[in-house]
């Protein structure tokens, strides 16, 4: 029963397929704007991961030396979703600033171009799941018991929660990505901020729950879930005010 769990990876990858095909065949965009949205991505979680590798270790033993507990959490968790405002909001501008091609987006556009950084980010963390899940079907007496349990047949509940995180994750992505646009074409910085904030805030929100290991029920995970599709869900009301106060370059519908 354990191969079902390539639902849950094929599933993530389909859900950034679909994310470009259907916003693709409805405004049939360049797609050089899904590309740089992907090269962005790759650029940011590159460099957001070996800042982790060198510093977040040394962080959080300093944190737990010098302060209680609770403190020394929060203030990681704030850390970590900092890191994520950081290099993934930062070069979405330092991309907007060095490409001109990505200067007078439509909306239309800076959606294909949030599209880009949220469905590669899906579409690789469902590769590396199906490939994860299939090496532990072929080769079961190769892992330790602890992963074996990640997928242990009698966990079949867990199959659907990447999928819906996924669905909700790629709105935020698209909604962080398109508010910096709004602000640059604007040049009004504080939407940049505002990006900014929303992106610490769910990444904050998604290392405690990694760090604390919550969600290990079926109830308690998709609490969890039900949380980020909120956020998932500002992130798509948000994209419909967009879309009404857009500068546009050209008239579209």
């Amino acid at each position: 029963m354990r191969f079902l769990f390539l639902i849950s990876g094929a599933g993530m990858v389909l859900v950034g397929i679909l994310a470009f095909l259907v916003w693709q065949r409805r405004k049939n965009i360049d797609v050089s704007f899904y590309l740089l949205g992907a090269a962005a991505w790759i650029v940011a979680v590159a460099l957001k991961f070996a800042t982790a590798i060198m510093f977040n270790e040394k962080i959080r033993i300093a944190l737990e030396a010098s302060l209680p507990k609770l403190t020394a959490d929060i203030i990681l968790y704030i850390y970590i979703g900092l890191l994520t405002g950081i290099f993934e909001c930062g070069m979405v501008l330092l991309f907007l600033y060095l490409i001109k091609s990505l200067q007078k987006q439509t909306f239309n556009q800076a959606v294909a171009f949030g599209i880009g950084f949220g469905a590669v980010e899906s579409i690789l963390l469902g590769v590396i799941s199906l490939i994860s899940v299939s090496l532990i079907v072929l080769s079961p007496q190769s892992f330790p018991k602890e992963v074996l349990d990640k997928i242990n047949p009698s966990k079949l509940w867990l199959i659907p929660a990447p999928v819906i995180e996924r669905i909700s994750t790629i709105f935020i992505h698209i909604f962080s990505t398109v508010l910096i646009v709004y602000g640059f074409l604007k040049k009004k910085i504080k939407w940049f901020w505002v990006s900014f904030f929303y992106k610490t805030l769910v990444d904050s929100f998604a290392a405690c729950v990694a760090l604390k290991k919550l969600g290990q029920t079926a109830m308690s995970l998709y609490l969890i879930e039900f949380e980020i599709a909120i956020l998932g869900l500002l992130g798509f009301i948000g994209l419909k005010i967009l879309k009404n106060k857009w500068p546009e370059t050209e008239s579209e519908e």
